[in-house]
Order: C-alpha cells, then structure tokens, then sequence
C-alpha cells in the first residue's frame, strides 16, 4: 500500500497532539472506554494466549452462582477429580453463601464482572459457559469455545418479539452467533429461539436439544442436605410443606420500587391464604431483589438471590409462579403449579406472551381470592393441560448436564447423536451493509436490494446499524425482499497504543497500515459484529464519503467475491483532517480491495454477478430500479407494448400457447404488467417488465442477452427506428409477431 503524497504534514502533527491527549483523558475518565482498552490489549497481544484448562462462567451477567452455568460447573466438579480444570466465576459478591460452599477448592476462583481479571479470563478462557449474553465488546478468539444454555422455556416475547426499541436484541443475537453450542430444552424453545433472533438459515454452530442441566438438579440434588443449607440461610420448619412463590419481573429499571411493593403485597397476601401444615418460601426477581432484601416484612420469607433456583424447586411442594418460566422446570416434578396471573390484560398488552396461557400445564388463577382457595382445596389438585407437560419435559431425564459435558469436550466435529441439530441451510450468505439512511441516494440503495429478487441460492444477511428513527425505519421496511438482519452497535475495539495510527488511518493515512495493527482493528471488529464464519459474497451499500466505514470494509471484511456499488456521483470535493482529497483516497485505495466496483450511476450491458446468479440493471435512479435475473440457456425476449385493443386477447393466447409449449429457458416480455401478470406465472422462468416504467432503449442490453427476438417489425422500425436499426445488425434470430 502506497502512501498518498498530498496529505499536510502540520495537520497530521496537530492531529496526532490532539488524539494523544484526548485518548488519555479518556482513559482516565470513562470506565467503559477503560475496559474496552484494556480487554483490546489481551486480544491483540500475542503473549495472552488462550489457557486450554480454564472454564470462565457467567450466570445473569455475574448476579450470580446459579442456574445451567452452575449445573454444568458441578458437573464437571464431579468428573474431575484430578482437578485439571481451573473454574472462574464472575458474581457481583465474591463472597456471598453460595460461593462459600467451594471455597476451600483450590481450583475454583472468583471474580468480580469488568474488573481486569475479568476482562483478561474473557479473553484467554478455553472456556466459556454463560445463560444470558456478553459485554458488546467481547469478541470470540480462534480456539475459545462458547456455551450458552440460555435461562427458560419462553412464554414472554422474546428478541424481535420482545416489543420496545427496534434492534434492542442485538448483542444477544450478536452472541448467539459466536455460540459453538446453544442448549435448548425442548424443541419449542428451539424454534422460539432460532426465530425470535434470527438465527434460522445462518447460525453455523451447534444446536443441543437436551433438556436444561438446572433441571437435572430438582431431580438430583440432595434434599437433606440442601434443606439443612438453606435453613441457615432463612428458617425453615421440616415439618411444614414448602410453597414458593416465584414471579417473574414486570415494568422497568424506573419502576423497581412500585413493582418491588407489589411483589411484597403479593406475598403477604398468599402466605395468609396458607392451609395448614404449610409455609411460603419467595424468590424474587433479580431485578427486584436489591430492594426486597431489605424490607423486613418479607425477611424471614425471602430466598436469597444467591441460592440456585433448581435446588430450591428440589425440595418445593407447591409453585406458584405467573409468566416466568420457572413454572416448566417444576412440571418435571409433577407437583401442583398455580400461575398466578392478576394482571394478565396489562401484561399481554405491555409485553405480549408467546403461548395462551390457558393452554399450558398448569391452573391458571386471575384473584387471590382464587388462588387462596385452590391452595385449601390441594388435595382434590388436577392439573390442567397435564397432557401436553411431554411437549416441554421429554428431554428432562436427568442427563442433560452429562449430555452437554461429552460434547463439550468431545474433539470429533461430526454430528452423531439424535438431540444434536445443525440449522444452518449451507448456502451461500451474501451479507450486504446498508447504511446512509439520510442520504439522498438511500432511496436508490434500497431498491437496488431490492432488484436482486428473493433468491433461493443465496441466504441475504443484511448489515445495518442498531438505533433508527422512525422515518428510518420507514425507509427500512421498503426492503421487500426475505433477508436475516444483523446490527453494527457498541464501538471498534482499541488498544491506547494502536489508537492514534488507527485515527489516522481513518484519515486517509496509507501509511499506518504498515505497523499491521490497524488491519487487524479492522478484521477484530468485522468478526466482533458479523460473526459469521462463512461470507462468500460482501456488497457495500455504506456511506460513500465515510473513510472509516470505507476502510473498515475494505481492509477488515474478508470474502470470496466483494462488491462495492456506486449508487451515485461523487460528491463535491471532502477532505480530510488531514487535507486528504475523499474522492481520491476512495478511487485509489478503497475501490483495489474489492473484486469488482459496479457504478450503477450508468447502465451497461453487463450482467452482474450477486451470489450464483446473473442480474441484470435496466433502469436504475432515486425515483425506481428495474432489474432482471439473466438465465443461462437458450432466452426469448418478447416485445409486446404496442397491441391493439382488438389484437391484445389474440396477442396474449398466441403468447400463452408459446411460453407453454417452448423449450426456452427463460422468456422475457416487455408490456404492461397489470394486463401480463394475470395470463403469466412468474415462477416458470417468465420475466414480465413494465413498459410504463422502463423505457424501450433500457431493454437493449437484455435484448442483446438473448438468442430470440419477438416483435412487431412494422410498428417498432416506424416508432422506434434507431432501436429496431441496431439490432438486426447483431446476431440475434427475429421473429414478426404479425408475419
């Protein structure tokens, strides 16, 4: 790569001063900017290389030591008695009772979430086993392994679903992703998921419908022993039967003190509604926890946030629960469960539900009143919908942890076992970056996209950023074409070292790509928010006047074939800080990098290759785009916009009668496509162009891809002389509709 010669030698002095201090400044005022510099240094150093024998668990982003994370951590506990695995946690309290009962292991640590323990762990782990997502900066290192269990059936919305901010699910879709196993519990879950965030067609990893590891622990878990360790934890009385009341979150951060009240209210009310011989136990959501903990009416009552949900349900004789899935786990149990929904209009109306809840295993109760009577009537219990418990339970027989443990570690790579699934269709993904929402030839972008028609070869993944207006996404949903859609969120990854040449290199100084660092933030960050394995076709259709996002695609994004489209002119003449000319960084340093550059400011008769097919441009502006898929083989293009009234009926029967006795491989009628699509399938090779939009002389480059011709020889050489003159010149068979 070549220096340019024009760039102001006093400006970039001045630049790089002025980035020096302001990445310091940052550094020292922003954690966030903190941690991100400091994990960049562990992934762009060679000497943190990835430690072969260390685990790293998160369980709800470090809330705590609970849930499939920790099934899977005793698990392995038991397997490994040589004590050849090194297990860190991340949990907020380091010290709390949980934790407490492995601290005399000398192989398990833990540490506190963002500290620098816990961002060097995150990059050199072998290991990561996780149930929820990971900070937006994470970026998955060649020779790590990720696990992500998840944490439940869902009944709430979920990802796309969810409702709220458009694009809020990305970095958990970001992550799943990067996953190498996704643990499902049962096939409805599966699917849920894989939907929910876009999974379907391109997630290349592995799919492990097992049942939950936490569940193996309500059937595993020692009731004597537990029952002894939660007792001196809060007072229990072994004579009574345990109901829990577990609720699920409602509302918002802003309303946790409402919401905690409510839960504490609740609470109150269903242990005065007790029969005799029982006692409550209540587990509130993480969310709600903080506050709840310290109310001291509920004090005796509440469960830690720290004690392991499964080992709780273990020793559980009644659940009460709403729309959280805690309700499927306890299925397993047999056991009454009461879904306790007081505010099921508000809630489906707030945040929706994936399933009837009148359809699920399990007595749906709407008062208290209700439910204080089915607790004192527990002897006459039937559970309603029994009969589709299976549907969420077949997996569950105990093995699920031990399932996922010989996978885990199994270094063969084929898939061999019945619950192991691959949802990735093998076809080729073309992943397009849209970006430019507020510039003029967005318009042009989009239906650019939209020429390339839904193509059954190719799965398209769209590449957009992750925070639109509504206008923006208004512009969006032009997209008509079937596409899985990825985010770009968070920031590039950089160390303080490599930030100013980095800088620089975003201001057209070709020189900094010589140190190699510069690349390799590039390539980091494409892996960091397109984390696919395979990309066989990349087309750009970003800012053309951004050099960051111009260079961060031209020298980060590796595939088989990239593709720049150049939807308009260039614009006047930018430069940069550096007094670097845009037009001629871009021509001379950005357009090299890919396979091919298409100016579709011009039309010209060459088809373009998108994926395994050939389109062609025929029309192409800011106000409509007409392109065509061009088939191999023997083509006919008809001519048909000049019939008469009278001869259009006979016109389109001889037409019909051709195109269902022909041996083309693909026909192409230029007419009005109101009058053609009614006589045609679309879908039998017959492409239908709109005379009303596309004018004659655009067709000349299809024309001249074919081998036939059919027209009205007397009306084209009279209206369209000049047309009609060039092509019999060429070596194409014509055909007089009216001879």
């Amino acid at each position: 790569m070549s220096v340019l010669d024009n760039f102001n030698i006093e400006l970039r002095k001045q630049f790089i001063q002025a980035h020096q201090i302001e990445i310091e400044k940052r550094a020292k005022s922003n954690k966030n900017y903190r941690r991100i510099n400091e994990y960049s240094e562990y992934i762009f150093s060679k000497s943190h290389p990835i430690k072969q024998n260390v685990i790293m668990y998160d369980s709800f982003l470090g809330k705590s030591m609970t849930d499939n994370p920790y099934a899977i951590f005793l698990e392995i506990l038991k397997r490994d008695t040589e004590h050849k695995y090194h297990h860190v946690w991340i949990l907020e309290n380091p010290d709390n009772f949980q934790s407490r009962r492995f601290a005399d292991l000398d192989n398990v640590e833990f540490i506190r979430p963002y500290t620098k323990k816990h961002l060097q762990y995150l990059a050199i782990a072998k290991y990561l086993v996780i149930n929820t997502s990971m900070p937006y900066y994470f970026v998955k290192r060649p020779g790590q392994i990720m696990i992500n269990m998840w944490h439940g059936t869902p009944i709430k919305g979920m990802g796309k679903y969810m409702g709220g901010r458009f694009g809020q699910w990305a970095n958990v879709q970001r992550q799943f992703l990067m996953t190498d196993y996704m643990v499902h519990p049962n096939v409805y879950t599966q699917n849920i998921m894989n939907d929910s965030y876009d999974l379907n067609k391109i997630y290349e990893g592995v799919q492990l419908t097992v049942g939950y590891p936490r569940v193996d622990l309500i059937q595993s878990t020692d009731v004597s022993v537990f029952s002894k360790f939660l007792n001196t934890v809060v007072p229990i009385d072994p004579n009574k039967k345990i109901v829990l009341y577990a609720p699920t979150w409602r509302g918002n951060q802003e309303s946790v003190a409402n919401m905690t009240e409510e839960f504490v209210q609740n609470s109150l009310a269903i242990q005065r509604s007790l029969p005799e011989g029982y006692q409550l136990l209540v587990k509130a959501h993480q969310i709600a926890y903080d506050k709840a903990k310290s109310d001291n009416r509920i004090k005796n009552i509440l469960v830690p946030n720290d004690i392991d949900t499964s080992e709780l349900l273990s020793i559980t004789d009644v659940l009460i629960s709403d729309y959280s899935s805690i309700f499927f786990d306890f299925l397993i149990t047999g056991k009454p469960v009461f879904l306790y929904a007081y505010d099921l209009d508000s809630y489906m109306a707030d945040r929706g539900l994936l399933l009837d809840i009148n359809s699920v295993p399990g007595n749906v109760v709407l008062t208290i009143e209700q439910l204080s009577e089915s607790l004192n009537n527990l002897d006459n219990y039937k559970m309603n919908n029994s009969e589709n418990v299976h549907d969420y339970v077949a997996w569950q027989n105990g093995k699920a942890a031990s399932y996922i443990i010989d996978e885990l570690f199994d270094v063969t790579e084929k898939i061999t076992n019945e619950y192991e699934v691959k949802i990735d269709n093998g076809k080729s993904n073309i992943v397009i970056y849209l970006d430019g929402f507020e510039d003029d030839d967005y318009y042009s972008k989009v239906q650019f996209i939209n020429s390339l028609v839904e193509n059954n070869d190719n799965n398209i993944v769209l590449l957009t950023k992750d925070h639109f207006n509504d206008e923006e996404l208004l512009q969006l949903s032009q997209i008509r074409i079937a596409y899985s859609h990825i985010f770009r969120l968070g920031q590039v990854n950089y160390s303080i070292d490599n930030y100013v040449p980095y800088s620089l290199a975003n201001q057209g100084d070709m020189s900094m790509y010589e140190k190699g660092s510069v690349q390799k933030i590039f390539e980091e960050e494409i892996h960091r928010v397109v984390p696919l394995e395979k990309i066989d076709q990349f087309i750009y259709l970003g800012k053309m006047m951004n050099v960051f996002e111009n260079n961060l695609f031209a020298f980060g994004m590796h595939a088989k074939k990239k593709t720049y489209v150049k939807t308009t002119s260039f614009y006047s003449d930018q430069k940069t800080r550096l007094g670097i000319s845009k037009n001629e960084y871009i021509k001379k340093h950005i357009f090299p990098q890919y396979s091919e550059v298409i100016d579709l400011t011009s039309i010209n008769s060459e088809p373009i290759l998108i994926g395994e097919n050939f389109y062609l441009p025929l029309v192409f502006n800011n106000e409509y785009v007409s392109a065509v898929k061009i088939e191999n083989g023997n083509k006919l293009c008809v001519i048909a916009n000049n019939f008469l009234d009278f001869d259009e009926t006979f016109g389109i029967y001889n037409l019909q009668r051709l195109v269902n006795e022909n041996s083309y491989d693909a026909i192409y009628i230029y007419g009005d496509e109101e009058k053609f699509k009614d006589y045609f399938d679309v879908e039998k090779n017959i492409y239908l162009i709109d005379s009303k939009k596309t004018n004659l002389k655009n067709i000349l480059p299809l024309v001249l891809n074919c081998s036939e011709l059919m027209l009205d020889v007397k009306t084209i050489n009279k209206n369209n002389k000049s047309f009609y003159s060039y092509i019999i010149e060429k070596t194409i068979n014509i055909t007089d509709m009216n001879a």
